[in-house]
């Protein structure tokens, strides 16, 4: 992930990129390490503590894996949405001002 800092002199739509490439590489991180205990078959491993895994620990980790994506592309989203309004208000207030300044 990114280790750039953020600040508020950065550019939104550099903030914006480096941020859904982060989510993309959490996506992919968490996906790998679900395929990975996948692979932790009965022939490698078989114990109790592999049993409570597999009860446990597996369907937390399927559900975490296809759904925090989900939940952070959408705040990005959001946030996405936000940012044009924002500046299409921004532009808008400018155009008003441009002609009020003309008609003074």
């Amino acid at each position: 992930m990114s280790e750039e800092r953020l600040n508020l002199t950065s550019n939104i739509n550099t903030t914006i990129i480096e941020i859904e490439k982060d989510i993309n590489e959490i996506r992919d991180i968490l996906a790998e390490i679900y395929k990975a205990m996948l692979s932790l078959d009965e022939s490698k491993w078989k114990s109790h503590e592999k049993d409570k895994i597999d009860e446990e620990f597996m369907p937390y980790l399927k559900k975490i894996s296809e759904k925090y994506p989900l939940y952070l592309t959408k705040r990005l989203d959001f946030l996405k949405s936000s940012v044009e309004r924002y500046q299409n208000l921004d532009k808008e207030i400018s155009n008003l001002t441009a002609n009020l300044e003309d008609i003074i």
